[in-house]
């Protein structure tokens, strides 16, 4: 279910000339492309991308969650674009740059290595700068795929690793326009609960796991179970339980539909699952509600 909240990364308009397709490569992908004047269209990513300018300057205009910026970007800048975010991009001129897409896990792994205490959550970089560290991985990372070939997938995961630590620890802390929280708050944020429980209300009628909402959040299943209930006094699992006995009440008034039938409805396998809950939550059975109503 996961997969119906992403979409894939809108590629540049001429294919890369450097590609790790194919290479087996898990934790990260690279792509090199000579591009001339053109535009990719608005998208919604699925990994965090650096973008690294390698040639001439060149003048972009990005429009990223609805704000548009235009912005000279030199030969070694970089730009950074969380997961999750909408954006779209126009330049003026032929343009030589490189991508790195790196999986959310790598580096929300890297964060709770070093920040395991704090609740942390990246937006868009919009403003560009220079990364001399970022730009030898990158150009690493083009090495490995131009050399050696299918021998480069523990070359390319040592990349993936070194690159979430140093963002995890040049980014993530003294105010960065990188980092929006990084606070001793308890809790998710505004927008990581929102996804949650938008999440949860769309499927709740299906089998959701620990690890799908923990994904929705770009938490680790531990850190997202503890924050969710930080949050909102209820495990993950608790919620869902509640919010799906909402639903049978729902439901319930009508009388047209049966118990069993609300059961399958709500996400229970059985019907005594339904009656057990829903006994325990309002010290009635649903059949006993329903004659009440």
């Amino acid at each position: 279910m996961i997969e119906l909240m992403e979409q894939e990364l809108a590629p540049p308009p001429n294919p890369p000339l450097v590609s790790s397709d194919g290479m087996g490569w898990e934790k990260l992908q690279f792509y090199y492309y000579h591009q001339p004047a053109s535009a990719i269209q608005e998208h919604v990513q699925t990994h965090y991308v650096i973008c690294i300018n390698l040639g001439n300057p060149v003048v972009v205009e990005k429009n990223i969650d609805g704000k548009q910026h235009i912005l000279d970007e030199l030969k070694g800048d970089m730009s950074i674009y969380p997961a999750n975010t909408r954006q779209s991009f126009q330049w003026n001129k032929n343009a030589e740059f490189c991508q790195i897409l790196l999986q959310p896990s790598v580096l929300f792994d890297a964060l709770d290595e070093i920040f395991p205490t704090q609740n942390i959550e990246f937006h868009p970089d919009i403003k560009t700068k220079s990364d001399p560290i970022i730009t030898h991985l990158g150009l690493s990372l083009k090495n490995a795929v131009e050399t050696n070939g299918a021998s480069s997938k523990l070359y390319a995961d040592s990349i993936a690793h070194a690159l979430a630590i140093h963002l995890a620890t040049q980014y993530a802390s003294g105010g960065n326009p990188l980092i929006l929280d990084k606070t001793k708050k308890s809790g998710l944020s505004k927008l990581q609960l929102s996804r949650v429980l938008d999440y949860i209300h769309s499927y709740y009628c299906s089998d959701i796991s620990l690890s799908e909402l923990a994904k929705v959040a770009y938490l680790s299943p531990y850190h997202f179970s503890r924050l969710f209930k930080e949050s909102t006094g209820l495990s993950p699992n608790q919620y869902l339980i509640e919010f799906r006995m909402k639903k049978a009440k729902q439901l319930l008034l009508e009388d047209k539909i049966s118990i069993a039938e609300i059961s399958q409805n709500v996400g229970f396998s059985n019907q005594s699952h339904l009656n057990y809950h829903f006994k325990k939550l309002y010290e009635l059975s649903p059949k006993e509600f329903r004659a009440k109503k």
